[in-house]
């Protein structure tokens, strides 16, 4: 199951029973379906809350030196990664039963399944945000092979993923975007012809739902984010 709200999936549940279990049934798919919406918008307002203990992390190098980039056959397995890639599939939950953690395994997935470059973002157990990106390697030696690579998610892209997890209208994250930019009230106003009246009543309504009262307070949340 994918919990999708706003237009993004913000997380997935995957229930298995044995052999000797009773199959799932129509009635346990519509229970499921029945809280989908509730859990994504818990998700998203757990996903920018930093974790207990432990410091959110936006930017720098991703865990060890040098790049992160693995290769992964037709069977999901690893066939070279390097010394980054090791530590940073660790920071990601680390190898599950000898397989790689299921958001590699998924974004994997998406790009062999559309034939076409895929990416998403998730964050790691330190509470740090990585873009995860994959693509299927061109070439008579790249076979089936797919390239997984992961980075630190550039701040910009987080922050506006934080505006949507708050339930910002699309035209309330601009607004915000453009503060998050520096932008004054007149500069807003122009660039998405509006009236300054209007920019200041967007801006309430963005500090209501992040719970901020001003734009300074509004920055501090989503760059500590």
């Amino acid at each position: 199951m994918v919990f999708r709200d706003r237009g993004a999936s913000w997380g997935v549940l995957a229930l298995y029973r044995g052999d000797a279990e009773q199959p799932f049934a129509a009635d346990d798919a519509d229970r499921l379906a029945a809280a989908g919406d509730i859990v994504a918008v818990a998700i998203q307002r757990i996903l920018f809350s930093p974790p207990a203990g432990l410091e959110a992390h936006t930017t720098g190098s991703a865990v060890g030196a040098g790049p992160a980039v693995l290769i992964i056959d037709t069977a999901d397995k690893v066939t070279r990664l390097t010394p980054a890639a090791r530590s940073a599939i660790e920071e990601l939950g680390g190898w599950e039963h000898g397989s790689l953690p299921t958001c590699l395994l998924a974004i994997a997935a998406t790009s062999r399944n559309h034939q076409r470059p895929a990416d998403t973002r998730t964050r790691s157990r330190t509470g740090r945000w990585l873009t995860l990106r994959a693509a299927a390697l061109d070439g008579p030696a790249g076979g089936e092979g797919i390239v997984l690579t992961i980075e630190p998610t550039p701040a910009g892209e987080l922050s506006r993923l934080a505006l949507t997890a708050h339930g910002l209208t699309r035209r309330e994250e601009d607004v915000a975007t453009l503060v998050l930019q520096g932008a004054n009230t007149r500069a807003i106003a122009t660039a998405l012809h509006l009236s300054q009246y209007t920019v200041q009543d967007h801006l309430k309504a963005v500090f209501t739902k992040l719970g901020v009262n001003s734009r300074r307070e509004m920055i501090t949340r989503l760059v500590r984010n």
